[in-house]
């Protein structure tokens, strides 16, 4: 039963981004909003992270964003310079197809510039959300495919854009960036696939806000919110397969349960520094030492456990928060029999991933921070690494609650 329900959850955590870009789009269009469809294609190559990786060719491919410029006085607007942010889409396909497949994706993607005061030209794209591979994993039919273990999949982008020509209507750009896509170890192997890719794109406009240099000029209004203290809890449902990068394949899928407790500081609302515990049980490192007579531990919960210190710090953009986590282990007994199974035996990366754990992950908050609500409730997406090797997907419920003084 329970096998039957984690498999029934990886395809709803991968749509979960697609319903949350859903409504961040959907969010209410105010008069300092302006709305924007944006076409690019894509040209780069994979970059080969094992052994008789698979033949690899131009990679190539276009997609279609859809999104919102805040240039408004809102407190969150000012504080990131004016973003712009929204939903892409897009179609990716390497060399093989044969052995590698197509690529579909869909992203939330943030646009922030350095730019203060002054003309905006360059803009850093971050993105994550989910991609789905036509091609995976198969045995005697598509072995040398080690890079994704199946459809659904994580993906993360991380991008460079400048402005070449701006007009009334559309501005036009050149780009670079790199795109990362992985299962989270919910199904082996899963080395992940790395694409390394330029960029050109058109934006189109009703009415292009950026030829006017005075809506990206900070708001005389703009005061610095007081800093804030608050609590914030979380339960998380994970779920992974047992074993390395690389196999054992087609094992079942079981369940990582976590607790966390933190305490933090809010910065100008929009910036969340938290420092607190997290405490996961994992099924599989129960059952492991159970069945397994070389594994020294006692057959308890506590033996599958895993507590860490945890600091972590969220990037606040309305009701969405960008979450990333890492700390240090305190206790996770059984990692050192799963390395020495599925690992390569080198000293400094047995230290790193048995030592920093990691989380990156996206939060859905019920209100806005500057609304000043005192209990704030969130649900939320995150993939897990023991430093930075995937461990295994995630869905949270927590709230966060704040101190007012």
């Amino acid at each position: 039963m329970t096998t039957l329900f984690l498999k029934s959850c990886i395809k709803p955590i991968a749509k979960s981004v697609v319903c949350f870009a859903i409504l961040l789009y959907n969010l209410p269009l105010t008069a300092q909003q302006t709305k924007f469809i944006e076409s690019e294609i894509l040209l780069g190559g994979i970059v080969p992270n094992y052994p008789n990786y698979p033949k690899t060719g131009l990679s190539k491919g276009f997609s279609i964003s859809i999104g919102k410029t805040n240039f408004s006085n809102s407190h969150w607007a000012n504080y990131y310079n004016k973003p712009s942010y929204g939903i892409s889409f897009s179609y990716i396909e390497s060399g093989n197809t044969v052995e590698l497949g197509k690529e579909y994706g869909s992203t939330l993607f943030l646009d922030l510039s350095p730019n203060i005061n002054s003309k905006q030209l360059w803009y850093f794209r971050t993105s994550i959300g989910t991609t789905y591979f036509s091609r995976f994993y198969e045995k005697g039919t598509n072995e040398r495919n080690k890079i994704i273990g199946s459809h659904w999949n994580w993906r993360f982008k991380a991008f460079l854009f400048r402005d070449l020509i701006v007009q009334k209507n559309f501005s036009f750009r050149l780009g670079a960036g790199y795109i990362h896509s992985s299962n989270g170890h919910t199904q082996l192997p899963n080395f992940g696939m790395n694409a390394a890719m330029l960029s050109v794109s058109c934006r189109f406009y009703k009415d292009n806000p950026y030829l006017s240099r005075d809506n990206f000029n900070r708001s005389e209004s703009y005061v610095k919110a007081k800093r804030k203290h608050f609590f914030q809890n979380r339960i998380g449902l994970g779920f992974h397969e047992y074993g390395g990068t690389l196999k054992p394949v087609g094992g079942d899928k079981k369940g990582v349960y976590a607790i966390s407790f933190a305490y933090g500081l809010v910065f100008n609302d929009q910036l969340k520094l938290r420092s607190g515990f997290t405490y996961r049980y994992y099924q599989h490192y129960f059952e492991e030492i159970q069945n397994n007579d070389s594994v020294k531990l006692s057959p308890s919960t506590w033996s599958a456990s895993n507590l860490y210190w945890l600091l972590g710090i969220e990037y606040v953009i309305g009701n969405f928060a960008i979450d990333i986590e890492g700390g240090i282990n305190l206790h996770k007994p059984f990692y050192k029999y799963h390395f020495k199974q599925h690992e390569r035996d080198i000293p400094m990366d047995k230290f790193l991933k048995s030592t920093f754990p990691m989380r990156l992950g996206l939060n859905l908050y019920l209100f806005k921070i500057e609304r000043k609500k005192s209990l704030n409730p969130y649900v939320g997406v995150s993939i897990n690494a023991n430093f930075g090797q995937a461990d295994f997907s995630q869905l949270n419920v927590g709230f966060s609650k704040t101190i007012f003084r």
